[in-house]
């Protein structure tokens, strides 16, 4: 017991030498935040899976809704597939370097408020069923939230981003 707590107290050390060093490189402005210019509501907590956070998310969405807000759901899109591109796309867009050259690939619209627009494989299971649940509220999926939810304000006007899982 006592060299388990040893242990953990050397490691507890480092993760608060790395959340410190990081504090410090967004106060000296080395990283920085993004600010889209709308508010932003992150659902979500240290737990992975199954402690409710995807019905609060719908909850607030369709309450958000309601009240007139434009809200739009940003997911990550766990365990989803990208599309795959036809091979001879893939196939003329090497050729002429289409694909090394555009870095930038736009997110995914699982549901754009009327329709859903993608299935759950390359969706994933959560943005899925919110976007079926969830009529009047466009769904996107990426990796980079930043990158969905200016895709959302731009191309559906959202005047309210709700982050699935938000600290995932």
């Amino acid at each position: 017991a006592l060299l388990l707590r040893m242990i953990f107290r050397g490691l507890a050390v480092v993760y608060s030498a790395a959340v410190s060093f990081r504090l410090m490189l967004y106060r000296e402005r080395f990283i920085h935040d993004h600010h889209l210019g709308v508010p932003v509501v992150s659902v979500g907590n240290l737990t992975v899976g199954g402690t409710g956070k995807t019905p609060v998310v719908e909850l607030l969405a369709k309450s958000l809704r309601d009240k007139g807000r434009r809200v739009c759901i940003l997911s990550r899109g766990y365990k989803s597939k990208r599309q795959k591109k036809a091979p001879w796309l893939k196939r003329i867009g090497a050729r002429l370097g289409l694909f090394e050259k555009t870095p930038w690939t736009p997110p995914r619209v699982v549901s754009d408020g009327e329709k859903v627009l993608l299935d759950s494989h390359v969706a994933g299971d959560e943005p899925f069923m919110l976007a079926r649940n969830c009529p009047g509220v466009p769904v996107v999926v990426d990796k980079n939230r930043v990158k969905a939810g200016a895709h959302a304000i731009k191309h559906f006007g959202a005047d309210v981003l709700v982050l699935d899982d938000g600290l995932q």
